[in-house]
């Protein structure tokens, strides 16, 4: 039983170090609350090192050559292969005049020019979506290899903006509180939408692998610490039983090296019960700040980095707390059965 109870401790330590590499990036997204999101004046306001984008996606079918292929659409702004690092493989992503006077341009992605074209050789070529003609302006790498994706100025959709994104960059001067000053003379405040900070999300899912690193931890120690306190009794126990007669002269000349055992048992008994209290109320004390680290998932509905990849970290990050929760108590149940019984 022992040995299992190690093992999960093992695993949940391990589970915890596979969390790493959470992160959503340094954006600030904003969704719709008392407030509607105005795509004309976001726009008006790209310059002077600030970009913003968004997205309004729908599943659609797109003719070329007598043939259909599905794809999914993505109405957006031209500043969107620039937010979000996507590369340009051939031609452009279509202009801000594209987008400006409703022009009926698309950019494909990689799956898409392939799918369709059978090159990235594109730019100049016509699709037909809706049975409307629009001319293909090039070819990006968006990063999603498994889905047809074409890219249309958002002016050419009627339908309200569900969320924005824009980027951060300390280095740059673009902090939390300018990008918000600046996303101010849009209409968006704090009051008014739902503002995040997805380095900060980001930061959510890592207070809570803490805890559950914190947990693990507490359960290992509370395992060296039984251990330990079980060698000592059992070693001063030995020494005793020993040496009755002159004792202390015995054991500092024939001894050392079991006195020596004992000290550092003790030693690592104290550090194990140290380390315990200490992340013990260290784990208090993020749990009482728990309600401050909610996420409304259903913010992120229509997010563009995807709202199952938030669903995902949250549920990642949960399972491995409530894991680790359960190892802790079931270290209790092992551990904590009298001196007899412990296992060796």
């Amino acid at each position: 039983m022992s040995a299992l109870v190690q093992a999960l401790c093992i695993a949940g330590l391990l589970a915890v170090f596979g969390l790493v590499g959470v992160d959503l990036g340094d954006f600030i997204m904003v969704a719709p609350g008392s407030r509607s999101l105005d795509r004309e004046r976001l726009d008006e306001i790209i310059g002077d090192g600030i970009l913003l984008t968004y997205e309004l996606t729908e599943e659609t079918r797109v003719n070329h050559m007598n043939a259909g292929y599905s794809v999914i659409a993505v109405y957006t702004n031209f500043a969107h292969p620039h937010v979000l690092g996507y590369r340009v493989l051939a031609g452009g992503f279509f202009t801000a005049a594209h987008q400006e006077f409703g022009v009926r341009a698309v950019t494909l992605n990689k799956s898409a020019a392939f799918n369709i074209f059978g090159s990235l050789n594109t730019a100049g070529q016509h699709i037909s979506i809706d049975n409307r003609e629009y001319l293909v302006t090039g070819v990006i790498d968006d990063n999603d290899n498994e889905n047809n994706r074409v890219y249309l100025p958002a002016s050419l959709s009627q339908r309200p903006l569900s969320t924005v994104i824009t980027p951060l960059d300390e280095s740059a001067n673009l902090s939390h509180e300018y990008v918000l000053n600046r996303l101010s003379s849009a209409g968006i405040s704090e009051g008014g939408n739902v503002v995040w900070n997805l380095s900060r999300v980001s930061g959510i899912f890592w207070v809570k692998a803490l805890i559950a690193f914190g947990v693990s931890m507490v359960s290992v120690l509370a395992i060296c610490g039984i251990i330990a306190k079980r060698k000592l009794i059992r070693g001063v126990r030995m020494l005793k039983e020993t040496y009755i007669d002159d004792y202390a002269s015995q054991l500092l000349s024939k001894e050392r090296f079991r006195l020596f055992k004992i000290v550092l048992q003790a030693l690592a008994l104290a550090v194990a019960a140290v380390g315990f209290v200490v992340i013990a109320l260290y784990i208090v004390n993020l749990c009482l700040q728990w309600s401050a680290w909610s996420i409304n998932i259903e913010v992120f509905s229509d997010y563009f980095i995807s709202r199952d990849s938030v669903v995902r970290y949250n549920l990642i990050t949960t399972a491995t707390l409530i894991f680790n929760g359960l190892v802790a108590a079931l270290t209790v149940i092992c551990y904590m059965r009298p001196f007899r019984t412990i296992p060796a």
